[in-house]
């Protein structure tokens, strides 16, 4: 079977595209797993400041959307309603980092996201 092309981003730039990458079928297979080991949480992740750092996601041509930001991850199967995580290691979330291609991100970004 074949993998749905998916595409990560980070939430950084406030007036430019943020940046983008395309998820390798591994990394989404290894987030998928992440996914399922997490555990529920009645709330989603926090309102993100407008400048700076506003977490990061990766959405895929199949309709799933996963967001994380500090230690809550959220996915989207539309049309449901999005299911919340507990992410409080922030595994989920620096996975999704780390699926972007080496100078994607700067590295100010991932400092001041402490991850």
């Amino acid at each position: 079977m074949r993998q749905p092309s998916c595409s990560g981003t980070v939430f950084i730039y406030s007036g430019r595209p943020d940046p983008e990458w395309l998820v390798a079928p591994g990394q989404l297979r290894l987030l998928r797993e992440l996914w399922e080991r997490l555990p529920p949480s009645d709330t989603p992740p926090r309102r993100a400041p407008l400048l700076g750092y506003r977490g990061c996601g990766v959405r895929c041509a199949s309709g799933e959307e996963w967001f994380a930001y500090e230690g809550i991850a959220s996915l989207t199967r539309r049309p449901h309603r999005p299911d919340h995580r507990r992410d409080v290691e922030r595994r989920f979330e620096r996975q999704i980092l780390k699926s972007a291609p080496p100078g994607t991100i700067p590295e100010a970004v991932r400092s001041a996201a402490k991850l």
